[in-house]
């Protein structure tokens, strides 16, 4: 009996400590111990997990917003790089020595042409590099005014985009433009070269000209383009990258980062253009907030909230 009585004190003597250890919570990895106290909208992450989620921050100051006008246009073969291609003589055509689509340089024989008053046989030359890019000429046929053929050189195209006169008016040479290739993901910044009233439509349309350097082949003549032009520039005290706007609650947030700890901002914005939103409450100059993946940190303070709320 005295045995039991002794088995029976050493057990109760364990039990607190076997319930302490059972009870515990380590947390989740990269995360802080339940038993840590937040504030409401807050969560602590380390900046290892944080780095390895593709977390990124910046600091939240002064710039400028910038107010783009978008057009929509087409990209073609600029006036400078194209040659149309005619008989010197009234003649037959003898002989085509290029096709269409053909690459050829300046001063290769393109065609030959037998004259109608010496009945000799004399080249036509390419007077520009390019691609042959339309052909109206046959051998046997006699030569008209109507070209042979056309060159074109792609290594230099121009853009025309169109706009209404409300817009045009702000438009002016010189002014950045950024053109968007539908379809293909090319993005490149250029300058307005002319604005022009549109010869060609009846209605009051003005067009917007931008001279494109091509070397390497990235536009493609006759391709569908937008155009975003700056037609203006807002300086402000306080802006953003617009990645880290997330709905939050009933309007928008920005979460700041101290530490290892991140807070949820409802913040008020202004002016936005491409990349940037002014902020003009909820915010100060020098904050550290998320930019990247900042949809990672709503998602874990919403489960947070959601997690104190059991």
């Amino acid at each position: 009996m005295k045995f039991y009585l002794m088995l029976l004190a050493a057990l109760l003597a364990m039990a607190p400590a076997t319930y302490l250890w059972a009870s515990g919570d380590h947390g989740e990895e990269g995360h802080a111990e339940e038993g840590e106290e937040h504030g409401e909208g807050t969560t602590a992450i380390t900046d290892k997990a944080a780095q390895a989620s593709g977390v990124g921050t910046a600091t939240a100051g002064p710039g400028s917003i910038h107010e783009m006008v978008s057009l929509n246009g087409t990209i073609g073969f600029h006036p400078t790089s194209t040659a149309k291609i005619s008989a010197r003589y009234a003649g037959v055509v003898k002989r085509l020595h290029v096709g269409l689509g053909d690459k050829v340089k300046a001063g290769q024989t393109l065609a030959t042409v037998e004259s109608n008053i010496s009945l000799s046989g004399y080249a036509v030359t390419a007077p520009i590099g390019g691609v042959i890019v339309e052909q109206g000429a046959r051998v046997g046929e006699a030569t008209s005014e109507a070209p042979l053929m056309t060159i074109a050189n792609p290594s230099k195209l121009r853009a025309t985009l169109q706009s209404f006169p409300s817009d045009g008016k702000r438009i002016k040479p010189g002014q950045p433009v950024t053109l968007n290739g539908l379809g293909d993901n090319h993005t490149f910044d250029y300058k307005v070269t002319s604005v022009v009233p549109d010869p060609d439509s009846s209605t009051p349309l003005i067009l917007v000209v931008v001279d494109v350097e091509n070397p390497k082949g990235e536009w493609t003549a006759g391709s569908a383009i937008i155009g975003k032009v700056e037609v203006d520039e807002h300086p402000v005290e306080l802006m953003v990258n617009s990645a880290a706007l997330q709905p939050f609650e009933n309007g928008q947030a920005v979460f700041v980062k101290e530490g290892e700890k991140y807070q949820a901002h409802p913040v008020k914005t202004g002016l936005a253009d491409a990349t940037h939103t002014q902020i003009t409450e909820g915010l100060k100059a020098g904050d550290v907030y998320v930019t990247s993946n900042s949809y990672i940190i709503k998602a874990d303070i919403e489960k947070s909230g959601a997690s104190h709320d059991h």
